[in-house]
């Protein structure tokens, strides 16, 4: 939620920034140019967030796999087990 509304907040931002320019205007406008700054600095605050939101996830799911491949491993020792003693008490009949 927190970063929908900062997205439409910057998009908000660019395009009131961008609208005054027409064609036939100057390239440098300071108006424009401190609004565009702030703009890039907002999104590289997105993308650090994002980024370390990303970096949260990767490593739960690192944690969930070394979960899921001990569990493997022990399922597949229960397994073993199981047909050592089929193995037993089909003998034993």
């Amino acid at each position: 939620m927190h970063l929908d509304k900062r997205r439409l907040a910057l998009g908000s931002a660019l395009f009131l920034t961008l609208m005054p320019l027409s064609p036939g205007a100057s390239g440098y406008d300071p108006y424009v140019y401190d609004n565009l700054q702030r703009s890039r600095d907002a999104l590289l605050s997105q993308k650090t967030e994002l980024q370390r939101a990303y970096n949260d996830v990767a490593s739960q799911v690192d944690k969930l796999q070394t979960k899921l491949t001990r569990l493997d491993s022990y399922l597949r020792q229960v397994d073993s087990s199981i047909k050592d003693v089929d193995n037993a008490l089909a003998k034993i009949r």
